[in-house]
């Protein structure tokens, strides 16, 4: 079958594609995370007897270069905090925790180190403001905002922004090796399989293919019942069948450019993945949104309650810090 290209010479993109959902149940969200009355009567959950639909979407447009070079340079200060090491690097901006290939940090604590290089303490490090906060928070409420205009959902009372959502940066313009399977980003995978309330996917892209970075290209797949495409790590599969495998059920390839945005629903009906990146530095916003209230991580509305936030976090580690030391 044919399979759409989207590519970065095309401007002012603006691409919905309906699918079939992909489910064995009537509602195409997971029964057992939601209750029956959210079932019954949220707009969230796809009902395809009702005209609803599962699909992807994507478009331009949405920010203005001054947005996302406002982002761009957020990230940055926190990537910035952390030596820069190639492969992937996971950033939260909502909890300061960060992940690279030298393992999981907390950004919103300083360790401190005496003359023997002994680690002594933690101290709060405030590394956004409640700007920075607030120009995030205002990025998150368009994304969702278009979401739900784009699912037919009442964004206040059915859909909800939920954690974790982070940035990724995929550098390989530092040599580097794979140490665990936090590392080898470009498996075939579902997001809901992965984690069960996410129930919208969505990527901001930071930078632009052939431009800041080589590879990376974002593929999107049909999900087919005869074929697992959920290729984890250490798959027994040969390389050339799962290739095959793929090819076949093939449905988008999208190249990031910066400011461009896809979503879609989160099950099977769309498995996906990212092409290894060959060279540059490719930089994403992923962001979910649920249909569960009780998953809603609302706290970067405000950007001063955001910053206090984060320095509860701190407080919180570097208590359980000294707990660990006098214990």
């Amino acid at each position: 079958e044919s399979h759409t290209v989207i590519s970065t010479q095309q401007i002012g993109v603006d691409i919905l594609e309906k699918t079939q959902c992909f489910h064995g149940s009537e509602s195409h969200i997971p029964l057992v995370s939601l209750s029956s009355e959210v079932l019954n009567q949220s707009t969230c959950v796809v009902r395809e007897k009702n005209g609803d639909f599962c699909g992807y979407r994507v478009v331009d447009g949405l920010f203005s270069s001054e947005d996302i070079s406002l982002l761009h340079a957020i990230v940055n200060k926190g990537l910035s905090r952390r030596k820069q090491l190639g492969g992937p690097t996971i950033l939260d901006i909502n909890t300061g925790y960060i992940r690279d290939i030298a393992g999981l940090e907390n950004l919103f604590t300083t360790n401190t180190n005496n003359n023997k290089g002994d680690e002594t303490s933690s101290i709060m490090s405030d590394v956004f403001t409640p700007e920075d906060f607030s120009h995030y928070g205002r990025i998150i409420r368009v994304l969702k905002s278009v979401v739900a205009k784009t699912f037919h959902i009442r964004a206040e009372q059915d859909l909800f922004f939920t954690a974790p959502t982070f940035i990724t940066r995929i550098d390989e313009s530092l040599p580097w090796k794979v140490q665990g399977i936090h590392d080898e980003y470009w498996h075939t995978h579902v997001d809901m399989n992965n984690t069960a309330h996410y129930h919208y996917s969505g990527l901001l892209y930071l930078s632009t293919y052939n431009k800041d970075f080589t590879g990376g290209r974002f593929k999107l797949y049909s999900a087919n019942k005869n074929n697992n495409l959920q290729d984890r790590p250490g798959s027994k599969r040969s390389k050339k069948h799962q290739s095959m495998e793929e090819e076949k059920d093939l449905k988008l390839v999208l190249e990031p450019a910066a400011g461009r945005v896809v979503m879609f629903t989160s099950g099977p009906e769309h498995p996906h993945r990212v092409e290894r990146v060959t060279s540059g530095q490719r930089i994403v916003l992923s962001f979910w949104f649920s249909c569960d209230s009780k998953r809603e991580f609302e706290i970067f509305l405000d950007g001063k309650a955001h910053t206090a936030f984060s320095r509860k976090i701190g407080q919180a580690i570097h208590a359980k810090r000294s707990q660990q030391r006098n214990g």
